[in-house]
């Protein structure tokens, strides 16, 4: 009835009243430590934590990996020539390495105060024959390679657009994007729902052309997964 009576008191037609466009940027998440890779391998790859802590540390005593046990996202200064040494050393794997050259003042990727004990779990320098990984060792080592070639890309860049339309005593708000750069995106290859809105001026008059109401039913929070809950474990105060 609420929303019947509103209905109601619109008018047909509606003015513009701010069009805004603004451009931002898009970070790559940072490198992986212990708990974010098991999330992304049982999100991607339908990889356990277990399986996976197993399938890192063997890559670690093989010598593929570095230590998996961290809880840092980060390398430290010191750590930034073997890091650039390594990223040289998987071009041979994958060509986009060399699209970007490591800047080592990079807050994203180098920052001793936020490494603990051990750094962000990356490749090392010395590159396996990728065929004789099994399943996952292959999948873990080549989600790790994808994270540090991803997070020396720059950011992706977005137009985000807004139009603000005023009906009676009522603002109704419409909101697009564009994709500008892709960016890091490109490594990934993600793909985004590009949804340009129409260029209009400010105190333009637009016609309304259908007014619905939309009846909709909330969803519960969704069950735990084992990828979840890590996430929940980490900050499991908060709720």
């Amino acid at each position: 009835k609420k929303v019947q009576d509103i209905i109601k008191r619109l008018n047909k037609e509606g003015k513009v009243t701010n069009y805004s466009i603004k451009n931002e940027n898009k970070y790559c998440p940072p490198l992986f430590d212990q708990t974010s890779l098991a999330i992304e391998m049982s999100k991607t790859a339908n990889i356990s934590p277990d399986k996976t802590l197993s399938a890192s540390q063997s890559l670690y005593e093989k010598g593929y990996a570095t230590y998996p046990r961290t809880a840092s996202r980060y390398i430290t200064q010191s750590d930034a020539n073997d890091f650039e040494k390594m990223l040289h050393a998987i071009s041979s794997i994958n060509p986009l390495v060399s699209r970007h050259k490591f800047n080592r003042t990079n807050k994203r990727i180098v920052d001793d105060s936020k490494v603990e004990s051990h750094t962000a779990i990356i490749p090392t320098t010395e590159v396996p024959d990728i065929s004789k990984l099994d399943k996952n060792e292959r999948a873990v080592y080549e989600k790790l390679v994808k994270r540090v070639i991803a997070v020396n890309f720059p950011p992706a860049v977005d137009e985000k657009q807004s139009i603000v339309t005023a009906v009676s005593e009522f603002d109704f708000k419409s909101s697009g994007v564009v994709e500008l750069d892709r960016g890091w995106r490109e490594v990934y290859n993600v793909a985004v729902k590009n949804n340009p809105l129409p260029q209009v001026q400010k105190n333009d008059i637009v016609e309304i052309l259908s007014l619905e109401p939309k009846e909709v039913v909330t969803q519960p929070p969704k069950r735990y997964t084992e990828a979840t809950i890590l996430q929940f474990m980490e900050s499991c105060g908060k709720k």
